[in-house]
């Protein structure tokens, strides 16, 4: 199956009352947008905004104890998953659709996801201990923002 049509990866960070905390794109060198840039951002925003609501009613369902939750929504060629801290922040990746058919691959994809959410959550946490972050404020660390595109590249890139 081909890439979606607006790019490949987008990763958001949100906060307690849901506002964006950290957004980061990851786009193929060569991959061209079939919309402006801004568009795509807008519409990526969007798509994991709408994805809370499923969020949410998983937290309260009968996996609310859960803080993966692989392919929670769906839009387009877009699926997206969610990891929920301790806290209740919410890390959202929106990802190629993979092939149904596939059934070994898309666990394989679930582990690789998992993966990378639990080593963003392990520099989250360094950046929670820091005297200097201010709890629901926007991310922005350079070196939080190089080691998030770091995870990427280790563990998300060949999805």
């Amino acid at each position: 199956m081909n890439s979606p049509q607006f790019g490949r990866l987008y990763f958001v960070i949100i906060g307690h009352r849901d506002q964006p905390l950290f957004e980061f794109e990851a786009l193929k060198q060569e991959e061209n947008l079939s919309i402006p840039r801004e568009d795509y951002r807008h519409l990526c925003q969007f798509v994991a905004h709408a994805a809370l609501d499923a969020v949410e009613a998983n937290l309260t369902g009968p996996t609310g104890t859960q803080m993966f939750f692989k392919n929670i929504d769906r839009f387009n060629e877009w699926s997206v998953s969610a990891f929920v801290t301790t806290s209740q922040i919410k890390f959202l990746l929106l990802h190629p659709v993979r092939d149904e058919s596939q059934s070994a691959l898309r666990k394989e994809e679930a582990d690789i996801i998992r993966n990378f959410f639990f080593a963003v959550y392990e520099h989250f946490i360094k950046l929670m201990l820091n005297p200097f972050y201010e709890l629901d404020s926007e991310i922005t660390s350079r070196g939080f923002r190089e080691k998030v595109h770091q995870s990427v590249k280790k563990h998300l890139l060949n999805l």
